[in-house]
């Protein structure tokens, strides 16, 4: 018996191994050699640009030249502070994409381990150990915190669940702690995804109410939602003490409220906000909303709260994303493996509600998805991921227990014989195909990207002007295409480069930024239209956009000056990326 939940009788080498103290460091080797070759064999990209590579300059403090920053934008402070006190004391390690990489051997260790500890049958148990082995490389693979944070409060929930589901052990245990350290670490990465986790695991809580009611089990459940509170009480505490960053979570909250769902027409946008021209919404959908007088938190927070957020238009613009149907596929293959696994250790009763239960918030989520138009590589793997890792806690369920009566623990399980290496090879063929697959549709043409042609125009266009001002207007991606994960620390942040696009307006080094170089909050574009010494680089299909807006908004004819076409764009290759220069007259 392992942890107060009970463990099948077996049979062979397999079996004795699945019980001995060997587990532990053997789950943790077998998931931490595959990110050890894959970043040995091909360093992982950052897919997610530039969101990713904003966490990194803010928490190594080269965003824009700022020097040390002690807050990142979509991390919480949990993470920031230790993050960013690292990179204070030794600098040369490339501490962010260390922590993402050490948080994913450890989410997918502890799957392992679990996996391995489980009721489940041998076959079965190998096969699901290659399937996560797969998932392991595809999310080395796929280096982002979205991802990062699902596994690493999913691991620790599996930590709590096991004793909290299936036993009455009122001892506090190390991996109790360890479980709670990795929800408050993963929430804090990236608290949306963590929301989600929670949610996958929410069944386990109402077994707990329902069949194993004790002071133990409960306690650690108020652990874990206490913990996520501080988290965030902690988070929302440092933003709004930290100067410059004060009003950033109120921005960010209204701000993803407006866009994080498909554009509106230009006229429903203007009757919420019809201080806005046609000019201004135009800029807006091109995710250029920096001047603060035009798009501050006011506008945001009315549009946030007038617009539709779930709809029926969203969920038509979701299914035309293959994305869609892999998420739908992947719930079926959830329903079909909560059966598989329930019947495996002979548990048709209360224990297959449980996982049917998991496979419901899988599906309560997918459609929530899908009425938001949020279906996305990055939220659709992880899904998947967070369900076979709940599912697998179904299989740690004692034979005597169910709904209603307490949890009574049995050393016998409801065994059945060997199946044989059928189901194993089959998982290992799936798994070699899936990971293959992914590299070449997925991370192949990410790599692709830095040799682009317009890639290495832009970095010497701006080595080659130190004495512009270089702003770019979406473009800022083409910064960055050249950079693994790990070479982008050695990447120093150009003192003549301003990005526009995203959130960051409202943090310090944004307005130490603006500071420095003579520009104004509220009207930063028009500043920028008043100086010589200030080029834009944009695609340009959009150069008539802002040149709209500056006349819209200072009431002036623009003119625009194209000094040098950089190439075609990397994803819209049949647009071009050009340097102009905007001026008033």
């Amino acid at each position: 018996m392992r942890d107060g939940v009970s463990v099948r009788g077996r049979v062979g080498a397999l079996a004795e191994f699945r019980t001995s103290r060997w587990v532990v460091p053997c789950g943790a080797l077998i998931a931490f050699a595959p990110i050890v070759l894959v970043c040995a064999l091909q360093a992982p990209m950052y897919p997610m640009s530039p969101d990713e590579q904003m966490q990194a300059l803010y928490a190594s403090g080269r965003y824009l030249a700022s020097g040390p920053n002690w807050l990142m934008p979509y991390s919480l402070a949990p993470i920031s502070v230790p993050l960013s006190l690292l990179y204070r004391l030794l600098p040369q390690l490339p501490w962010y994409p260390l922590m993402l990489l050490i948080l994913i051997g450890a989410s997918w260790s502890i799957s392992l381990i679990q996996v391995m500890r489980s009721r489940m049958n041998d076959p079965l148990c190998l096969s699901l150990v290659t399937i996560f082995l797969a998932c392991d490389v595809i999310s080395t693979m796929y280096l982002t915190f979205t991802i990062v944070s699902f596994l690493t409060v999913s691991a620790g929930l599996m930590l709590l669940v096991g004793r909290s589901a299936f036993a009455r052990d009122p001892r506090v245990h190390a991996s109790d702690v360890v479980g709670l350290v990795l929800i408050v670490l993963g929430y804090a990465l990236r608290p949306e995804s963590g929301q989600v986790a929670f949610v996958l695991f929410s069944p386990f809580a109402l077994w707990v109410l329902a069949a194993n009611r004790n002071v133990a089990s409960i306690s650690r459940m108020l652990a874990a939602v206490l913990g996520v509170a501080l988290c965030v009480g902690v988070g929302q505490a440092a933003y709004r003490s930290t100067p410059g960053w004060e009003t950033y979570p109120d921005y960010l909250a209204a701000g993803r409220r407006s866009l994080d769902y498909p554009d509106l027409p230009v006229e429903e946008v203007r009757a919420i906000a019809p201080e806005l021209s046609e000019e201004d919404v135009a800029l807006l959908h091109e995710w250029m909303f920096i001047d603060e007088d035009v798009f501050g938190i006011d506008f945001f927070s009315r549009y946030g709260e007038a617009r539709e957020h779930i709809s029926l238009d969203n969920a038509r613009d979701a299914l035309g994303a293959k994305t869609t149907y892999a998420l739908i596929g992947l719930t079926a293959a959830m329903a079909a493996c909560a059966w598989a696994l329930t019947g495996d250790i002979g548990r048709r009763d209360g224990v297959c509600l449980l996982a049917f239960g998991v496979v419901l918030m899988l599906l309560v989520s997918c459609v929530l998805l899908i009425l938001r138009a949020r279906v996305r590589v990055h939220v659709v793997m992880p899904l998947a991921f967070c369900a076979m890792m709940s599912l697998v806690m179904c299989a740690h369920a004692p034979v005597a227990s169910s709904i209603g009566v307490h949890a009574r623990v049995s050393e016998r399980g409801g065994s059945r014989g060997s199946r044989g290496m059928a189901l194993p090879i089959a998982a290992l063929l799936f798994s070699v195909v899936a990971c293959g697959g992914f590299w070449a549709v997925v991370v192949r043409p990410l790599r692709a990207q830095a040799a682009a042609p317009t890639v290495a125009a832009v970095a010497d266009y701006v080595e080659e002007n130190p004495d512009q001002l270089v702003v770019f207007a979406r473009t800022q991606t083409l910064l960055y295409p050249s950079y693994d994960a790990f070479s982008f620390e050695r990447w120093s942040y150009p003192e003549n480069v301003l990005q526009v696009g995203g959130w960051m307006s409202h943090t310090a080094p944004w307005r130490d930024f603006l500071e420095r170089h003579d520009l104004s909050l509220g009207s930063t574009f028009a500043d920028l239209a008043d100086r010589d010494d200030v080029v834009t680089v944009v695609a340009d299909g959009k150069v008539d956009v802002i040149r709209a807006y500056l006349e819209g908004q200072t009431g002036r004819g623009a003119e625009v000056e194209v000094l040098e076409d950089l190439g075609p764009g990397l994803i819209d290759t049949s647009s071009r990326i050009v340097v102009c220069r905007f001026e008033s007259v």
